[in-house]
Protein backbone atom coordinates (compact mmCIF):
# COMPACT_ATOMS: atom_id res chain seq x y z
CA UNK A 1 0.00 0.00 0.00
CA UNK A 2 2.97 2.51 0.93
CA UNK A 3 4.30 1.59 -2.43
CA UNK A 4 1.12 2.23 -4.47
CA UNK A 5 0.91 6.22 -2.25
CA UNK A 6 4.34 7.16 -3.22
CA UNK A 7 4.12 6.39 -6.93
CA UNK A 8 1.11 7.80 -6.64
CA UNK A 9 2.60 11.24 -5.20
CA UNK A 10 5.76 10.70 -7.39
CA UNK A 11 3.37 10.33 -10.51
CA UNK A 12 1.62 13.76 -9.26
CA UNK A 13 4.57 15.26 -8.66
CA UNK A 14 6.00 14.64 -12.30
CA UNK A 15 3.50 16.76 -13.57
CA UNK A 16 3.75 19.91 -11.50
CA UNK A 17 6.89 19.49 -12.69
CA UNK A 18 6.27 20.10 -16.46
CA UNK A 19 5.46 23.43 -17.55
CA UNK A 20 4.24 24.83 -20.88
CA UNK A 21 7.73 24.11 -22.69
CA UNK A 22 8.68 21.11 -20.59
CA UNK A 23 10.12 18.73 -23.41
CA UNK A 24 10.60 20.63 -25.60
CA UNK A 25 13.82 20.35 -27.37
CA UNK A 26 15.20 22.90 -29.91
CA UNK A 27 14.70 20.36 -32.78
CA UNK A 28 10.80 21.30 -32.38
CA UNK A 29 10.94 24.94 -31.68
CA UNK A 30 8.23 26.60 -33.91
CA UNK A 31 7.57 29.68 -34.43
CA UNK A 32 4.16 29.83 -32.68
CA UNK A 33 6.60 28.63 -29.22
CA UNK A 34 8.76 31.95 -29.83
CA UNK A 35 5.68 34.65 -28.93
CA UNK A 36 6.04 34.44 -25.40
CA UNK A 37 7.55 36.17 -22.63
CA UNK A 38 10.90 33.43 -22.16
CA UNK A 39 11.65 34.31 -25.62
CA UNK A 40 11.01 38.22 -25.64
CA UNK A 41 14.15 39.98 -26.17
CA UNK A 42 13.52 43.69 -26.41
CA UNK A 43 11.45 46.12 -28.27
CA UNK A 44 12.48 48.93 -30.10
CA UNK A 45 10.33 51.60 -32.68
CA UNK A 46 11.60 51.93 -36.00
CA UNK A 47 10.55 55.00 -38.03
CA UNK A 48 9.54 53.74 -40.87
CA UNK A 49 6.12 52.23 -42.82
CA UNK A 50 5.78 48.49 -43.84
CA UNK A 51 6.37 50.00 -48.03
CA UNK A 52 9.43 51.42 -47.00
CA UNK A 53 10.65 48.97 -44.84
CA UNK A 54 10.02 46.10 -47.48
CA UNK A 55 11.93 48.62 -50.33
CA UNK A 56 14.71 48.63 -47.45
CA UNK A 57 14.77 44.51 -47.43
CA UNK A 58 14.59 44.52 -51.75
CA UNK A 59 17.86 47.15 -51.49
CA UNK A 60 19.78 45.10 -48.70
CA UNK A 61 18.68 41.41 -50.53
CA UNK A 62 20.48 42.93 -53.97
CA UNK A 63 23.40 44.57 -52.46
CA UNK A 64 24.22 41.97 -49.42
CA UNK A 65 23.24 38.68 -51.02
CA UNK A 66 20.64 38.19 -48.49
CA UNK A 67 17.90 39.82 -45.98
CA UNK A 68 15.34 38.84 -43.13
CA UNK A 69 12.15 37.98 -44.56
CA UNK A 70 9.19 40.00 -44.37
CA UNK A 71 5.79 38.09 -44.44
CA UNK A 72 2.69 40.15 -43.63
CA UNK A 73 0.33 38.02 -41.07
CA UNK A 74 -2.93 36.64 -43.22
CA UNK A 75 -5.80 39.47 -43.73
CA UNK A 76 -3.57 41.96 -41.67
CA UNK A 77 -2.70 45.27 -42.76
CA UNK A 78 -0.92 46.23 -39.74
CA UNK A 79 0.72 42.90 -38.55
CA UNK A 80 3.74 41.25 -40.29
CA UNK A 81 6.51 39.07 -38.99
CA UNK A 82 10.31 39.76 -39.79
CA UNK A 83 12.82 36.73 -39.81
CA UNK A 84 16.77 36.54 -39.91
CA UNK A 85 17.95 32.28 -40.35
CA UNK A 86 21.43 32.27 -40.46
CA UNK A 87 20.77 29.13 -42.43
CA UNK A 88 17.70 27.38 -43.45
CA UNK A 89 16.14 25.25 -40.68
CA UNK A 90 12.67 23.60 -39.86
CA UNK A 91 13.37 24.70 -36.45
CA UNK A 92 13.56 28.04 -35.03
CA UNK A 93 16.17 27.70 -32.58
CA UNK A 94 18.98 29.71 -34.11
CA UNK A 95 16.27 32.50 -35.58
CA UNK A 96 15.73 35.97 -34.97
CA UNK A 97 11.96 37.13 -35.15
CA UNK A 98 10.53 40.30 -35.10
CA UNK A 99 6.86 40.93 -34.67
CA UNK A 100 6.05 43.88 -36.44
CA UNK A 101 2.76 46.32 -35.31
CA UNK A 102 2.62 49.70 -37.96
CA UNK A 103 1.13 52.28 -36.03
CA UNK A 104 -0.45 55.33 -38.01
CA UNK A 105 0.28 58.73 -37.68
CA UNK A 106 -0.85 61.02 -35.06
CA UNK A 107 -0.90 64.33 -34.14
CA UNK A 108 2.05 63.83 -31.78
CA UNK A 109 4.13 61.17 -33.95
CA UNK A 110 4.67 60.15 -37.27
CA UNK A 111 3.93 56.64 -38.76
CA UNK A 112 6.27 54.10 -37.06
CA UNK A 113 6.73 50.41 -36.54
CA UNK A 114 7.05 48.69 -32.95
CA UNK A 115 8.71 45.62 -33.10
CA UNK A 116 8.73 42.72 -30.32
CA UNK A 117 11.62 40.61 -30.93
CA UNK A 118 12.41 37.07 -29.59
CA UNK A 119 14.85 34.47 -30.44
CA UNK A 120 15.97 31.59 -28.29
CA UNK A 121 19.36 32.31 -27.39
CA UNK A 122 20.35 35.47 -25.83
CA UNK A 123 24.04 35.84 -25.78
CA UNK A 124 26.56 38.20 -27.45
CA UNK A 125 26.03 36.57 -31.11
CA UNK A 126 22.26 36.63 -30.89
CA UNK A 127 22.36 40.08 -29.65
CA UNK A 128 24.78 41.06 -32.67
CA UNK A 129 22.40 39.30 -34.88
CA UNK A 130 19.36 41.24 -33.76
CA UNK A 131 21.53 44.99 -34.54
CA UNK A 132 22.20 43.01 -37.70
CA UNK A 133 18.62 42.75 -38.69
CA UNK A 134 17.74 46.27 -37.90
CA UNK A 135 21.08 47.19 -39.99
CA UNK A 136 19.10 46.04 -42.65
CA UNK A 137 16.50 48.10 -42.38
CA UNK A 138 17.65 51.40 -41.00
CA UNK A 139 21.10 51.23 -43.37
CA UNK A 140 20.02 49.42 -46.68
CA UNK A 141 22.68 48.60 -48.89
CA UNK A 142 25.27 48.50 -46.42
CA UNK A 143 26.49 45.08 -45.42
CA UNK A 144 27.69 43.47 -42.45
CA UNK A 145 30.81 44.03 -41.53
CA UNK A 146 30.89 47.74 -43.06
CA UNK A 147 30.21 50.92 -40.99
CA UNK A 148 27.15 52.34 -40.73
CA UNK A 149 26.17 55.05 -42.93
CA UNK A 150 22.94 56.64 -43.69
CA UNK A 151 22.34 56.15 -47.94
CA UNK A 152 21.84 59.50 -49.58
CA UNK A 153 19.21 60.59 -51.30
CA UNK A 154 19.17 62.07 -55.17
CA UNK A 155 20.62 65.40 -53.87
CA UNK A 156 23.57 63.28 -52.07
CA UNK A 157 22.92 64.40 -48.83
CA UNK A 158 22.49 62.09 -46.37
CA UNK A 159 18.80 61.11 -45.40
Amino acid sequence: MKKLALVALLATLAGCATGPNAGLTEARLTASHMDTSLYHRQDRIIPTTFAKLQMALFKQERVCGSAPVFKMEPRQTNYATLTDMPEPSPTYENAVVAKLTQVRETYLAPERVKAEIYSYYDDAATRDRVERLFDAVEYPGVCPGQPRVKPADSDGKAK
